[in-house]
């Protein structure tokens, strides 16, 4: 089925992207991860963006610092980047911890 080969061309696209080291296009494609096979068997929403992920789990998942307030290499924080997928519910957790919405990166 047509959702198999994308569902695999994803993965392995995030997967050469994570092995060549290149963590920002990583998260650009993480950040897409909803849109990818939605309305299908596969859709990845609810797993883009569990209210259940913990704040550590989705930095890790998005190869991110370990500390939320540290920014990566395009000067994006945590909450950025929670915010660039749509997961609210993580936003929520970041402000809940006390970390800033009011956030700007290299590009302003």
């Amino acid at each position: 089925r047509i959702a198999d080969i994308i569902s695999g061309m994803y993965k392995q696209k995030l997967e050469n992207l994570k092995e060549t080291c290149n963590e920002f296009m990583y998260r650009i494609y993480s950040c897409v991860a909803p849109s990818i096979l939605a309305g299908s068997a596969r859709d990845l929403s609810c797993q883009a963006c569990s209210s259940t992920e913990t704040v550590a789990e989705f930095l890790h998942r998005f190869l991110l610092p370990p500390d939320p307030a540290e920014e990566d290499v395009s000067g994006a924080t945590a909450m950025e980047w929670a915010a660039f997928a749509g997961h609210t519910d993580m936003v929520s957790k970041l402000i809940g911890l006390g970390y800033t919405a009011d956030v700007a990166d290299k590009g302003g």
